[in-house]
């Protein structure tokens, strides 16, 4: 089954004006560095599970 990505406009509602603290591990910092300077589509798979570690702690500070 495949599912239509849902547009940002869909996300705005649950969201509001929020202030993050995010605790990362010196690899993860190093993704985040990587993926700024190349872009998420360039990234090797391995950074790429990383980044996505990186992406599930902010929706958790997010969205508990």
């Amino acid at each position: 089954m495949i599912f239509q990505t849902k547009m940002l406009t869909y996300y705005k509602p649950l969201t509001r004006d929020i202030k993050i603290d995010l605790d990362l591990t010196q690899e993860e910092a190093a993704v985040v560095l990587q993926a700024y300077d190349y872009g998420v589509y360039d990234l090797p798979q391995e950074s790429i599970q990383i980044l996505d570690r990186i992406i599930a702690k902010l929706k958790q500070q997010i969205w508990p």
